[in-house]
């Protein structure tokens, strides 16, 4: 099942996280980085999928999206990201993921830290998610609540 949710920033926690070193930064240059993380944290398989993924994201920003990829790194390489995609005082956040063998440290509480702050920046007054079950509790820790609930059905 998952969950859509909605922070007002006005009512946004921040938690505490570990402060471990590493780095922020914008991949939309490079959709590659952004996307390393993804394949364990969303495991599909072979790097089919993920090519097609990344194919899609850089179609919709050679289109003239609001979309911004970030990455966080741990010396210099990729292990968590995140998308936000902003549309007037509104942003949404996509593609949350740390890889599996960085989970725990973290790192997600950091990286969405950061882009809170970026969108509170902008003036975003609101800001949405689906959260899988996994996610939700790190979610709520931010203020995150639920909207709704729902179930996605694929049929082979």
């Amino acid at each position: 099942m998952t969950t859509a949710m909605y922070l007002s920033l006005s009512d946004a926690t921040y938690p505490p996280y570990k402060n471990n070193p590493c780095d922020i930064i914008l991949t939309n240059h490079d959709l590659k980085q952004w996307a390393q993380p993804l394949k364990t944290a969303f495991p599909v398989g072979d790097d089919t999928i993920t090519n097609e993924y990344i194919r899609y994201h850089q179609k919709a920003l050679d289109n003239g999206a609001t979309i911004l990829h970030y990455a966080l790194l741990v010396a210099g390489q990729p292990v968590s990201s995140l998308t936000l995609t902003l549309h007037d005082k509104l942003a949404r956040f996509d593609d949350i993921g740390t890889d599996i063998a960085y989970q725990g440290n973290g790192y997600a509480t950091h990286l969405i830290t950061h882009v809170l702050e970026f969108c509170r920046e902008q003036g975003v007054e609101r800001c949405f998610l689906d959260a899988s079950a996994d996610g939700l509790a790190l979610y709520r820790k931010f203020g995150f609540k639920p909207l709704f609930n729902y179930l996605s059905f694929i049929n082979e």
